[in-house]
């Protein structure tokens, strides 16, 4: 998991669908305090009356991308009145925040999202000035005059102030973790460092929402 001082230094939600058992998950309950948090606040909606997963990340964690091709594949399969949400914090810097929700505003995050972080862990890019972000989108197909109309729209800015808010009613101080319902807070270290274990916990916590 990266802080904001690491950054700075360097029946059951689709249990059958999920592959999760019932009677697994029911034998291994999570603890409240060490495998999840509830919030004192809880955090409001997000103008959906779906039940709300939000995952906080950064592109340039490695954690993050480690972790995300696993949260993907278990994000596809989740049922239809769960609400996902990647939500972008800014640590360290605003860049690969605002990269995300430039990508969100032109309808690229399906197509190019896995593809950042390729660029970033894999490739050695920084995507820190827009400039070379900008050159990178345009090798892979998307219009750099577009794309640096978004980077600088109302509608971006206002989903940086939007994102940092939620980051902050969470109380998120590190990537990756999970935010469910407005509720709770989760993550993989909570989880005993374990990614497969924190999905287990989330999936857990979506039917303590659901049923409650």
């Amino acid at each position: 998991m990266w802080s904001r001082r690491q950054f700075g230094a360097a029946g059951m939600v689709g249990l059958s669908a999920l592959g999760l058992e019932t009677q697994a998950i029911a034998a291994e309950a999570p603890e409240e305090g060490f495998e999840f948090l509830r919030l004192k606040t809880p955090v409001p909606r997000m103008a959906t009356q779906r039940v709300e997963v939000v995952k906080f990340f950064r592109y340039g964690c490695p954690f993050c991308a480690q972790f995300e091709p696993m949260v993907e594949k278990w994000r596809q399969q989740l049922p239809a009145d769960v609400s996902f949400q990647y939500i972008p914090v800014s640590f360290h810097s605003t860049a690969h925040q605002q990269l995300h929700l430039t990508l969100r505003q032109m309808g690229q995050v399906g197509r190019l999202h896995m593809a950042v972080y390729d660029g970033v862990h894999r490739e050695g890019q920084h995507f820190e000035l827009l400039k070379d972000i900008s050159e990178w989108m345009h090798g892979r197909g998307v219009d750099p005059i577009a794309f640096e109309a978004a980077w600088h729209s109302r509608e971006v800015a206002k989903a940086m102030d939007q994102a940092n808010a939620i980051v902050n009613a969470y109380g998120v101080t590190s990537v990756p973790q999970f935010g469910v319902a407005g509720l709770y807070r989760t993550s993989p270290t909570m989880a005993g460092g374990s990614n497969a274990r924190v999905l287990e916990v989330v999936t857990y916590l979506l039917e303590q929402v659901r049923h409650s």
